[in-house]
C-alpha cells in the first residue's frame, strides 16, 4: 500500500479530428462491437484504451504526452490502422471521472490529422475486433435518443463545442 495506485484504470479517449475533401471539419466516430466489454453497439469514439502504467514508473513530473504514449503506439496501429506520424501530439481536453462506469478516470484528448476523411474512411474498411462499422463524421445524430451514443463520444463532443465559444 505504500505505493496505492487508482483502483481503476485510466481511461484514454482520443477524439480524431480531420477535414473533408470540401474543406469541413470533421469529428471521427465509430460503432463499437456487439462483443466488446465498454459500450457493446455504441457510437463511440474511433480511439479509446485503458492506459497501461508501467510498474518502474516513479512518483515524478511525466508529460501527458509521455505518459499516455506508453500505450498509444500500440494501440492506434490496432485500432486505426494508420501511422502516428500522421497524426498531431495528442492535445489534452479534459480529466474527468466516468459516473457510467463507477467513476473511472477518464482523459480525454485530441489529434488531428491534415489526411482527409475520405481517405482515412477508405483506409479504416468496414470492421475489426472492436468496431463494427466504418469511421463516420459525427453529425447532427448525436442528439438523436433513438442511436445508443457513448459517453466518451458526447463528452468530447461537447466539449470541442464548448471549447469553439
Amino acid at each position: 500500500f505504500s505505493k496505492s495506485r487508482l483502483a481503476n484504470t485510466i481511461g484514454v479517449s482520443i477524439g480524431i479530428t480531420c477535414y473533408t475533401k470540401s474543406g469541413h471539419l470533421a469529428l471521427l466516430r465509430r460503432q463499437r462491437a456487439k462483443n466488446v466489454a465498454v459500450y457493446a453497439n455504441m457510437w463511440a469514439s474511433p480511439f479509446a484504451f485503458a492506459l497501461s502504467l508501467s510498474q518502474d514508473i516513479e512518483d515524478c513530473e511525466l508529460a501527458m504526452q509521455n505518459l499516455i504514449g506508453f500505450d498509444l503506439g500500440v494501440e492506434f496501429a490496432e485500432e486505426l490502422g494508420l501511422e502516428i506520424s500522421d497524426f498531431s501530439a495528442p492535445t489534452p481536453i479534459a480529466f474527468c471521472g466516468d459516473l457510467i462506469r463507477g467513476g473511472k478516470p477518464q482523459f480525454f484528448f485530441e489529434m488531428h490529422t491534415n489526411i482527409e476523411f475520405e481517405t482515412i474512411a477508405d483506409l479504416l474498411g468496414k470492421k475489426n475486433a472492436e468496431y463494427q462499422s466504418r469511421v463516420e463524421i459525427v453529425d447532427n445524430k448525436i442528439t438523436d435518443t433513438t442511436i445508443s451514443i457513448a459517453p466518451e463520444l458526447a463528452c468530447f463532443v461537447a466539449l470541442k463545442i464548448q471549447n469553439k465559444k
